[in-house]
């Protein structure tokens, strides 16, 4: 079974191989699916990513200087791996999508770098309410709110109370999300700036809206 696998991705490409393409991935549903993909397929045009490109090639700089500053011997070893994973990170976090900027590739204990390294470390298919979830569609919903509530019941309990935060710790992948929400609230609270923005975020606020999405 596909939970037993050790790489999902690994285990996808070979059953592909083995068998064509026998498996479909839905993350969103009609009409909120396609409302998304409206929204942030033009991000990705040819015009929009070259604007980006000057933002792109900057952080690929900066990894280059870095590297440079590495090699101060003839004959040393660099885990490129490790440096292409905080160039990638740069880039996420560095305009083209938050428009924050964190110089990962400087700081290599950077929370928003850790905290994303956390959340690789953990295949989420492997999880118990996962596991539920694909066994039993229609647990979904209440389980993604019991664990999301849950979650905000300890971020707000942290906030209250400071000194717990040396015992409690938020998962990763909330981390994130609540980052990211701290992130749109400033944008929101910072509207007449917004206009300048090409970030896959701004693209996402531009679109949003209060009003329920209804099939056309």
């Amino acid at each position: 079974m596909l939970w037993s696998a050790k790489s999902l991705s690994k285990q996808l490409k070979e059953w592909t191989g083995q068998y064509g393409s026998i498996y479909r991935l839905f993350i969103g549903t009609t009409p909120i699916w396609r409302r998304q993909r409206h929204a942030t397929n033009p991000t990705f045009s040819s015009a929009k990513l070259k604007l980006m490109s000057p933002l792109v090639s900057g952080r690929i700089e900066a990894m280059l200087n870095k590297i440079s500053t590495m090699t101060t011997t003839q004959h040393k070893e660099i885990n490129m791996y490790e440096l292409y994973k905080r160039l990638t990170m740069d880039v996420i976090c560095n305009r083209c999508v938050f428009g924050i900027d964190m110089d990962m590739q400087n700081d290599i204990h950077h929370p928003y770098l850790l905290k994303s390294a956390e959340v690789f470390k953990t295949d989420a298919d492997h999880m118990l309410l996962m596991q539920f979830s694909n066994f039993i569609p229609s647990l979904a919903r209440p389980l993604h709110d019991i664990l999301f509530s849950t979650a905000e019941f300890r971020r707000r309990l942290i906030k209250a109370t400071p000194v717990l935060s040396n015992f409690i710790t938020e998962l990763p992948r909330l981390w994130l999300i609540n980052r990211v929400r701290e992130v749109v609230n400033q944008r929101v609270k910072s509207s007449s700036n917004t206009k300048e923005r090409v970030d896959v975020l701004q693209r996402m606020m531009d679109a949003s809206t209060i009003h329920p999405v209804i099939a056309s």
